[in-house]
């Protein structure tokens, strides 16, 4: 999008410069793979649309469920077809355009252009007229050869007519790989006209040379370094044989707190071992997930492979940032531990789970689990747990830990945290990081109270 102020001076710019759902190719695509409809008809059948259809998803990775959504419903191909149409225009105009206001004459180029039912979609977003010129296509391309005239102030001798100029040809010399960074971009060597350059990779690097401009200087990689320091030194172990083996998946909150997570388990006998990220892990979830949640199946799956006897995926509801509030965790990655453990119903997890809490100052009473209470202390684990359908003495086990010291003081809610516990994951399957084969309960009071819940 450009706009031209009234001295005829470009006054704004803007361009579509990650998302395909703006362009022609998003409209092609989309009519061709799941209407095949040719591009050729797109604008005669979305100009036959009595009703297009409005699609809420203008992203083209989502806009295939939305058409044979659309199908289903019995909408007619006319008015699917102009619904893309309008939903290219709609995306064009709040994401390229946004707030900026519009003038009083809108031009539209491009190839997208020779389609003249998205000039009537845009026409009717925008309540002006819209200027289509003939082969608008070709547009882009007059403007870079009236500003190559301009740059040569006439000082090239060379030949310039078109016929002369098609006739060069480009060969392709070879390929080398870019190793300036993690990405390894491939390079190709071209030649044209006799002139010989790097082209390609994924920043402007190479493309500073054949501009003959300053190369960029190489910085250092912060985000690697910053990983080999978290993940570079490991707790000590000491002797192996025996242990128990304690899985930490490399995904969601290990990338801040494995130094935390790795100096502990190490620090109460157990060998702790680091996942790698097995590719085929997103099989494993039972839902569409984002990114980091797929690479949380990746990393227990890989732990699953090698055998560990227990995986740690801890239930973190927030944590401190620098020194303002707490700071809520996104839902996925505080549900980890319940959808790792039902897409991995074979795998052992140990979950932490900080259930008591003094919010706002205010000392919170545990007491029996009920609906109304499900939101506070360690009713929260138990509403996680039954929301997640994990049966008593399946895969998830409670650790009594400094909740259990914090709480031994008040026996009347200590007894209802041990029964709900007991209630929640099974008898088996409240522990103690002293011994994680047995229950493990070695102090006399902590010992009394667990055999009185019994």
């Amino acid at each position: 999008m450009v706009r031209i102020g009234s001295t005829r001076a470009r006054v704004d710019y803007a361009m579509n410069a990650a998302c395909s759902a703006g362009t022609g190719s998003f409209l092609e695509e989309s009519a061709q793979n799941d209407l095949g409809v040719p591009v050729g008809e797109i604008a005669g059948i979305a100009m036959a649309a009595r009703s297009p259809v409005q699609f809420k998803a203008t992203c083209a990775a989502f806009i295939n469920s939305d058409i044979r959504r659309a199908l289903q419903e019995g909408y007619s191909r006319e008015d699917i077809v102009g619904g893309l149409v309008y939903s290219i225009a709609g995306n064009y105009l709040t994401k390229v355009k946004g707030p900026r206001p519009v003038g009083g004459k809108v031009f539209l180029q491009g190839g997208v252009a020779k389609n003249l039912a998205l000039g009537h979609a845009f026409a009717h977003g925008v309540d002006r007229e819209i200027v289509i010129p003939p082969s608008p296509e070709l547009i882009g391309a007059q403007g870079v050869a009236l500003l190559a005239l301009r740059g040569s102030a006439g000082a090239s001798e060379a030949v310039t007519d078109l016929k002369s100029l098609a006739a060069s040809s480009m060969k392709r010399l070879g390929r080398f790989t870019c190793k300036a960074c993690g990405l390894y971009c491939e390079i190709d060597r071209l030649e044209v006209a006799g002139r010989r350059f790097p082209f390609g990779g994924r920043c402007s690097l190479f493309e500073n040379v054949w501009k003959r401009k300053s190369r960029t200087a190489a910085v250092p990689d912060l985000v690697e370094r910053r990983a080999e320091i978290l993940f570079g030194r490991a707790a000590a172990q000491g002797d192996r044989h025996g242990r128990v083996r304690i899985g930490i998946p490399k995904a969601l909150t290990t990338h801040s707190l494995y130094p935390l997570y790795s100096t502990f388990f190490a620090g109460v006998g157990m060998e702790v071992i680091l996942s790698d990220v097995d590719p085929e892990g997103e099989l494993k979830s039972q839902s569409g997930f984002c990114f980091p949640a797929q690479i949380a199946h990746g990393a227990v799956l890989d732990l699953a492979r090698k055998g560990v006897d227990r995986v740690f995926v801890p239930h973190v509801i927030r944590m401190p940032c620098g020194e303002s509030k707490d700071s809520y965790l996104c839902p996925i990655t505080q549900a980890g531990p319940y959808f790792l453990g039902k897409a991995f119903p074979d795998v052992s997890f140990l979950i932490y789970h900080s259930g008591y809490e003094y919010p706002s100052g205010e000392e919170l009473e545990e007491g029996p689990y009920s609906d109304d209470t499900a939101h506070i202390g360690v009713n929260r684990l138990i509403h996680s747990l039954r929301e997640a359908k994990i049966a008593p003495g399946s895969n998830v086990y409670a650790e009594l830990g400094t909740t259990w010291f914090c709480l031994v003081r008040r026996p009347e809610e200590a007894a209802h945290v041990l029964g709900k516990l007991l209630l929640a994951v099974g008898e088996d399957n409240v522990k103690s990081f002293s011994d994680m084969e047995a229950i493990g309960v070695h102090w006399y009071k902590r010992h009394r109270s667990y055999r009185r819940a019994l």
